[in-house]
């Protein structure tokens, strides 16, 4: 893996071949000096090369030249580091740091998939942005695991190299401009997206199209392709040598207890159940637990592309008690979840990075139960908000873009806002907000949705009292419905906006958010493009 990422880097390498001259035009400081933190730029390339006057010709080569860099920094942070865990205190820091080493093998991924992007290709530009963001959220989620725990300071000698690393993408994300007339529209063959292969695209075209693999799995599995237990599917699968087309494993209705994990190199991976509350996986873990990171609490973790769930109750019966347990998280870039439900309570719906589509969905939960860096669309969804632990605050959703330049945010569009029927009672007893910043620049809109009158006036909260973040964040309100849509009482911050021109709205759309016109089509899931 190693070997074939070094190679990676030597062959991108003498393609870019910039040119060296003494014209200080588009040279390493003029490029430098476009980006969020010019001084950090420059010295990163002074370390780097003792040629000062590499000249870049457009934006792509000196995107990635800086990738190429930042990838070499990541893997000589990565060797010192590897073995670690053996100095570890206790098993929340070894856990930690396990966690770390996926997380950096993760951002190697997304920063070696934006190094081959070809700079012709319509689109490219905007897939860089949602690439280098994921590599930025991975680091980003491994300092916070290191954080949360107070890990000791021979672990966070590691903080110190991902600080370095971040801010390389960071600079990378700022120069990478996507035009705001071009940045969504994905070249496409045949009337297909440029990654669906020939064999999908015949697929599609039939009338009756049938995957390439299918796996049943029952509760009382029998016969050749049958298998009693999700992840027993999972494992066949991922022995098939599968080069194209998709892969379906079909779960009959039941009750299933077990966790489940997609790893990233199983793409076009499609669960499809028998509705929701008929198929159920579940689990229990939470972070309460000294064995479990957050990311590991998720009874389904999905990382693979491309990832399509249907007609599937995901939960998490940790309970309100036990703080953070994940029922679903969701790493996989195009990932589509349609006609399922989510159940849990604290941090329920994971949306950790990429881009992301929930259609005709079910969530319910207490604090922060959407939460994550991800690009997310929820349309024609249900959000329930349980009840929690007495007296106790509930909000919605905890987004997480930690810089301006990252391309992330969440969208309730068409939806509907609602307390849970053990919440009704209670109403008096507990404050409801939209949300609250997870990070500085956190981004999350509701477009079009039926809000209860539950919702607090105030609409939204700060983080804490210390981190309000009430000046960097975007938090918009558009055309909404029901008792809770009153905004005459929201929060009188700069962040806060009542949006009232469609064209900003728009920005928040299916077709812009998410880029869905350029594949959503392939994934044949019904959904309305604009507002």
């Amino acid at each position: 893996m190693i070997k074939l990422l070094l190679l990676t880097l030597i062959s991108i390498d003498s393609l870019i071949s910039p040119i060296t001259s003494t014209d200080t035009s588009n040279d390493v400081n003029w490029w430098c000096n476009k980006s969020t933190i010019p001084q950090v730029c420059k010295d990163q390339f002074k370390t780097h090369s003792s040629n000062s006057s590499l000249v870049f010709r457009n934006e792509s080569e000196f995107r990635k030249k800086l990738v190429e860099i930042t990838i070499e920094k990541a893997f000589s942070a990565l060797f010192p580091y590897k073995h670690l865990a053996k100095k570890s205190r206790n098993d929340k820091e070894k856990v930690a740091w396990v966690d770390c080493l996926k997380h950096y093998e993760n951002t190697i991924d997304q920063l070696n998939r934006t190094i081959t992007i070809d700079p012709h290709r319509n689109g490219g530009d905007f897939d860089a942005q949602i690439w280098l963001t994921a590599a930025l959220t991975y680091l980003d989620t491994c300092k916070d695991g290191l954080n949360r725990i107070g890990a000791s300071s021979s672990h966070f000698k590691l903080v110190n190299v991902t600080n370095t690393l971040s801010n390389l993408i960071s600079i990378t994300l700022s120069v990478n401009k996507v035009s705001s007339e071009n940045e969504v529209q994905s070249h496409q063959k045949d009337g297909y997206p440029h990654w669906v292969s020939a064999s999908d695209r015949r697929l599609l075209r039939a009338k009756s199209p049938q995957p390439h693999t299918k796996f049943v799995v029952s509760k009382h599995g029998q016969g050749e392709g049958h298998y009693q237990t999700i992840m027993e599917a999972i494992d066949a699968a991922e022995k098939l040598k599968r080069k194209t087309g998709r892969l379906e494993i079909h779960i009959k209705a039941g009750i299933y207890n077990e966790i489940v994990r997609i790893g990233k190199h199983l793409s076009n991976v499609r669960l499809i159940g028998e509705g929701i509350g008929k198929t159920i996986i579940t689990g229990n873990r939470s972070t309460k637990h000294e064995h479990h990171s957050l990311r590991e609490t998720a009874t389904v973790g999905v990382d693979g592309d491309r990832f399509f769930a249907q007609g599937i109750t995901f939960r998490n019966t940790a309970g309100p008690e036990n703080h953070r347990a994940v029922a679903l998280r969701s790493s996989s870039d195009k990932s589509v979840f349609y006609q399922c439900s989510f159940e849990g309570y604290q941090d329920t719906l994971y949306v950790h990075s990429m881009r992301q589509f929930y259609r005709e969905c079910e969530i319910s939960g207490t604090v922060d139960f959407i939460f994550g860096n991800a690009l997310a669309v929820f349309q024609k969804c249900k959000i329930y908000v349980r009840r929690g632990l007495p007296n106790q605050s509930h909000w919605i959703t905890a987004q997480g873009k930690q810089r301006l330049e990252e391309a992330s945010g969440i969208s309730i569009h068409h939806s509907t806002v609602e307390p849970a029927s053990d919440l009704r009672p209670f109403l008096r007893q507990h404050k409801t907000y939209l949300g609250r910043p997870w990070k500085k620049y956190s981004t999350t809109v509701y477009l079009k949705t039926y809000l209860h009158g539950f919702i607090d006036p105030e609409g939204w909260s700060g983080w804490n009292k210390t981190h309000t973040y009430e000046n960097t964040v975007y938090f918009g309100e558009y055309s909404n419905t029901g008792g809770g849509s009153s905004t005459a009482r929201r929060v009188k911050w700069r962040g806060y906006h009542l949006i009232k021109h469609a064209s900003e709205a728009l920005q928040f759309t299916v077709e812009k958010l998410i880029d869905g016109l350029s594949w959503l089509p392939a994934v044949e899931v019904p959904f309305h493009p604009g507002l």
